[in-house]
């Protein structure tokens, strides 16, 4: 790639001062000469807070939008239309960049515009270790539970293609789920994973996963459930008859007649209370 083009990092802030700037290093760290940097600032309440995102404009280059508090979902969506890069990397205040992903991502994406997005290798550290690789398992999967984290580098023109993160969910949480379902659905568009590192997620017991989507999650489930009624209805009539399909099959009868004798004695000897 000659000219690399413009990337614009996306991240909702919320009293997140103790965190912002590790994560703004992190990106600065990445030496990628076309990067845009927009913090949408969601109206923070914390003093201090707000304090550290005005000191931040002193020691890095990036815009800072004001909003009166509506949560993550519709401050990103915000932020993506004010930016100005050809690829959005959505980022929360707390979380890291890290790896040189972004630039083998980027490859994918310039030689394959059918690519949408590219997701990376996550890290967690705090309160949780280890790291997770995201598989592009199709949309029954998708369905399911949600396949990707919400960092990822995603082409901006798919994102006006699919639309922006849905608003209804914005305080409830798992807007990113039902955005990749829209994705993954779409007929236009890929998410390739690459097994490169790529975020790095900071787990506390404060995060919005366990204080939101957690508590919230049989809502969630219900309103999606709702939105993408016909989706679902489509997916679960193709397994079925895909199922009654395997049924037939001379392998799935010959291993249900395996396992015949220890459903007998699984249905003898526990009797459910």
């Amino acid at each position: 790639m000659k000219d690399l083009p413009k990337i614009s990092f996306i991240i909702p802030f919320y009293n997140a001062g103790d965190t912002l700037k590790e994560t703004l290093s992190s990106v600065v760290a990445l030496e990628y000469p076309t990067i845009e940097i927009i913090v949408v600032n969601d109206g923070s309440t914390c003093d201090t807070s707000v304090q550290t995102l005005r000191d931040a404009q002193a020691h890095f280059e990036l815009t800072i939008i004001n909003i009166d508090n509506s949560g993550p979902s519709i401050a990103r969506n915000i932020g993506i239309e004010r930016s100005t890069g050809k690829f959005i990397i959505p980022l929360d205040a707390d979380d890291l960049i890290e790896g040189d992903c972004h630039l083998q991502a980027l490859k994918i994406l310039e030689e394959d515009p059918r690519v949408g997005a590219v997701v990376g290798r996550t890290r967690f550290f705090g309160k949780k270790s280890g790291s997770h690789l995201s598989i592009n398992k199709g949309i029954d999967a998708q369905l399911i539970y949600n396949q990707f984290p919400v960092t990822a580098i995603i082409r901006k023109s798919m994102i006006d293609d699919v639309g922006l993160y849905d608003p209804e969910l914005s305080k409830p949480g798992l807007e990113d789920w039902e955005f990749w379902i829209r994705v993954v659905a779409s007929k236009t568009w890929n998410i390739t994973c690459i097994n490169s590192p790529f975020l790095a997620v900071r787990v506390s017991e404060h995060s919005r996963t366990i204080l939101s989507a957690n508590p919230n999650k049989r809502d969630i489930d219900r309103y999606i459930h709702k939105k993408h009624a016909i989706l679902y209805a489509q997916q679960h009539e193709r397994l079925f008859y895909a199922l009654q399909g395997l049924y037939k099959e001379r392998s799935y009868k010959i291993g249900r007649a395996i396992l015949a004798p220890l459903r007998w004695i699984k249905h003898s000897f526990y009797k459910p209370s």
